[in-house]
C-alpha cells in the first residue's frame, strides 16, 4: 500500500524496514511519495514507535529539501526515530493524546574490541547529528536536548509543546 493516500503522508510502524516487522515504511519511500505528491504543502501523519535512526534523519532532511510546507500531525506517537523525522517539518502538530519520546541512538554489535570501539564512535557521531536536529527544532542548546536524549524522556503532548519538540498541541 502507498503511503501517499487523499494527498497526506501516512507513515505507520516501525522507521525502516526490518524482517521481523509487517508494518513499516523507508526513507526511499518517502522521497518516492514526495515526489510523487509534487511541490506544495503536505501533511504527514505520523504513528511510529520508532526504528532506524538513520532513516529518520534521511526523512527528517527530505521534509527539509521539499518544495512545500511540511506539517507533521502525530496521531498517536512519535517515539525514537520517528521523533527525529518529525524534526524535519515545518510546523510539528500532536494531538492532545499522542506522545513523543527521545533518546540516545542503540546498535547492536558483535566482532572484535576494534569494532566495538568503532561502534561507539559512529554512535557518538549520530547522538551529535540527532542533538543538533533536536536543537534546531527546539530552539534548546544541544546540551539540553543532549540531557533529554539521556534520560530517555517520555512526553505528553503538553510537555512536547513546553520543551519545543512539537508546536501545537490539537484536539485528539
Amino acid at each position: 500500500m502507498s503511503i501517499l493516500r487523499d494527498g497526506k503522508l501516512h507513515l505507520y510502524g516501525t522507521v525502516g524496514a526490518y524482517l521481523w516487522d509487517f508494518e513499516f515504511f523507508t526513507s526511499a519511500e518517502v522521497i518516492d511519495a514526495l515526489a510523487e505528491h509534487g511541490p506544495g504543502d503536505v501533511d504527514v501523519l505520523v504513528s511510529s514507535g520508532g526504528g532506524d535512526s538513520a532513516e529518520g534523519i534521511t526523512i527528517s532532511n527530505a521534509f527539509k529539501l521539499h518544495d512545500g510546507r511540511v506539517t507533521v500531525k502525530v496521531i498517536g506517537e512519535a517515539f525514537s526515530a520517528a521523533s527525529i523525522l518529525a524534526m524535519g517539518a515545518d510546523e510539528v502538530v500532536i494531538l492532545a493524546t499522542a506522545e513523543m519520546m527521545v533518546h540516545e541512538p542503540a546498535t547492536m554489535i558483535a566482532g572484535t574490541a576494534l569494532d566495538m570501539e568503532s561502534a561507539i564512535q559512529r554512535l557518538k557521531g549520530r547522538t551529535t547529528s540527532m542533538a543538533k536536529a533536536y536543537s534546531q527544532k527546539t530552539g534548546r542548546t544541544e546540551a539540553q536536548v543532549r540531557a533529554d536524549m539521556a534520560a530517555e524522556t517520555w512526553m505528553t503532548a503538553d510537555e512536547a509543546v513546553s520543551l519545543g519538540y512539537a508546536d501545537r498541541v490539537e484536539p485528539g
